[in-house]
């Protein structure tokens, strides 16, 4: 399964326990949500290999008491899609595309 958020996650914490998350919101003019009961317009990917690991994936989330927001289904597309939330209640889609390639470092090529 490719999961390449770590370096992601630290940068947001260090923004997050920062100033540096205070300044850019100053900078933009814009204010810092702090409720988690909004959806923040973003939502996170991690693209599986096969369709399994979808379902696998949905499973250690609510092993481990997350919000789930869609069991695996299979998509009209071909593919197989799931969705649930972290504990900031960012939402992730965790999806197979039968078309998507990915290089050596887990990066992918097609959409």
């Amino acid at each position: 399964m490719v999961m390449r958020i770590m370096p992601c996650i630290k940068q947001l914490e260090y923004y997050y326990h920062s100033n540096q998350l205070k300044n850019l919101a100053n900078d933009t003019g814009l204010e810092i949500i702090t409720s988690k009961n909004v959806f923040k317009g973003v939502t996170f990917s991690i693209n599986v290999d096969e369709p399994v690991q979808v379902d696998l994936t949905i499973k250690q989330v609510k092993n481990i008491g997350g919000t789930i927001f869609s069991e695996p289904d299979d998509a009209f597309w071909g593919g197989r899609t799931a969705s649930f939330a972290d504990p900031e209640n960012n939402v992730w889609e965790v999806a197979f595309n039968p078309d998507s390639t990915f290089d050596e470092r887990g990066a992918m090529l097609t959409i």
